[in-house]
């Protein structure tokens, strides 16, 4: 059964021997450009990567555990949902690393905007709201109150920054793919 991402081919690669793989489509793969014609396959044993000067099976101790034994059907499944493989040259070997990662869709921009926003403030309201209810008492509160500003400011702020970039990622999410 042919998909979009795969490919069935049949090969003998010494070094790594099967006799059926499938070549995983240059569209489902990420590929640092100083590769030159790098191809990668799967079969029931793994995964192999072939090039110019050999064929090598990637270690299963150098794939994503989400990779480690992954089924041809699942493989296919995985990459249709817009996921692709990453593979990288480990440093002075013939090892190869293969990691897996998802194609995430941004949000529409003012979701991201109002979600910056809603964090900042919330973070605001409940910060310097606290202090305004601990700070209630009528002899000791105007003391009291500038103290945890001044003490808890950057805290605050802080904080409020943190919620910001979450609340922009968040929102940018919820406002769903551009």
């Amino acid at each position: 059964m042919l998909t979009k991402n795969i490919v069935n081919l049949s090969i003998f690669i010494g070094t790594f021997n099967f006799i059926y793989a499938e070549i995983i489509d240059q569209k489902s793969l990420f590929i640092p450009s100083e590769f030159k014609d790098i191809s990668v396959y799967h079969n029931d044993n793994g995964f192999s990567v072939k090039t110019a000067t050999g064929s090598y099976e990637i270690q299963r101790c150098f794939m994503d555990k989400e990779l480690r034994g992954i089924s041809k059907k699942q493989l296919a499944a995985t990459l249709a949902t817009g996921s692709y493989l990453a593979i990288n040259k480990m440093n002075g070997s013939n090892d190869y690393s293969l990691k897996l990662h998802g194609r995430l869709k941004g949000g529409g921009a003012g979701g991201a905007q109002v979600g910056m926003w809603v964090g900042k403030l919330g973070t605001y309201v409940i910060g310097y709201g606290a202090i305004g209810l601990v700070s209630t008492t009528p002899l000791v509160g105007p003391g009291l109150s500038q103290g945890l500003i001044i003490t808890l400011a950057p805290t605050i702020e802080a904080t409020s920054n943190a919620m910001a970039i979450a609340g922009d990622i968040l929102g940018g999410i919820a406002t769903g793919p551009v």
